[in-house]
């Protein structure tokens, strides 16, 4: 499912770099999917990860919540200072972080 989430944007990036018209249209319909995907995705992973820490789940989904929160802060960051107006180093970034 996480490569399915590279390959989802490759497309996104060929036709931002080659200055299609319709591209922020793509942009619209491309964002909430990718959004949904990572959202049940991690929601799988949070459970998976507190499954062995059964008899205190609650500390376990703690923990698990807060590492996932400080990572994704810190792998954002780079991208933020990458940031100069368009969306590319969101997609240059999205199949690098799938990877990770």
């Amino acid at each position: 499912m996480l490569y399915s989430g590279a390959l989802l944007s490759l497309p996104y990036f060929w036709l931002e770099t080659t200055n299609v018209s319709t591209s922020f249209d793509i942009y619209l319909i491309w964002q909430p999917g990718k959004s949904l995907q990572v959202g049940l995705t991690l929601e799988i992973l949070n459970s998976l990860a507190s499954q062995p820490l059964g008899h205190m789940a609650g500390f376990a989904t703690n923990i698990v919540g807060d590492n996932s929160t400080v990572t994704a802060a810190n792998l954002a960051s780079f991208v933020n200072i990458l940031f100069d107006g368009i969306p590319v180093p969101l997609n240059t970034s999205s199949p690098l972080f799938v990877i990770i």
